[in-house]
């Protein structure tokens, strides 16, 4: 885990930087301090996709790639995954997020892009896609009920600490 995390930090310089960051990391992960000497290939998947996370973090840029933060996690994790994604969007992080479940996208994101064969044919804030969410549904012929299993969700956060969504189909 340690040496997951240095890889992360890799081209840093500075020893003081590094220690930094592994503070900021091990506060957002308090329970990758407990793994510190294990083996990465020896976590669960919840701790795998937490280290990957704080591997990113180590390299104190202000934009992350996250895809799909949830997937074959158990609830509790996937809870603790997006109260992290949340917290970092509060701390002016640019998040870039691919993920199928448009629920957990919409408690995050600022703006959606919803795209159809590559093509833009929604642009606004959430609460504008929530209000129109029914004639996206007619429009590409899905129900709601299990439009969270069938839409991927592109977030990434443009202005600083926001979320933009893209929903791809």
């Amino acid at each position: 885990v340690k040496d997951n995390l240095l890889m992360g930090a890799y081209g840093t310089k500075s020893n003081e930087i590094v220690n930094n960051r592994i503070s900021f990391v091990l506060k957002i992960f308090p329970k990758l301090e407990s793994l510190f000497s294990q083996r990465a290939n020896s976590l669960s998947g919840g701790e795998r996709r937490m280290l990957s996370l704080a591997s990113g973090l180590m390299s104190d840029k202000r934009v992350l790639l996250i895809d799909e933060p949830a997937l074959g996690l158990a609830p509790l994790v996937i809870e603790q995954i997006y109260e992290t994604i949340y917290k970092l969007k509060k701390e002016k992080y640019t998040i870039l997020l691919v993920e199928e479940n448009l629920d957990r996208v919409l408690e995050v994101a600022d703006h959606i892009y919803l795209l159809n064969s590559g093509k833009i044919v929604f642009s606004g804030d959430v609460k504008e896609f929530e209000k129109n969410l029914d004639s996206f549904n007619q429009y590409f012929g899905i129900w709601e009920d299990y439009m969270d299993t069938v839409v991927q969700v592109l977030a990434s956060g443009v202005t600083l600490g926001s979320l933009y969504a893209v929903s791809s189909i």
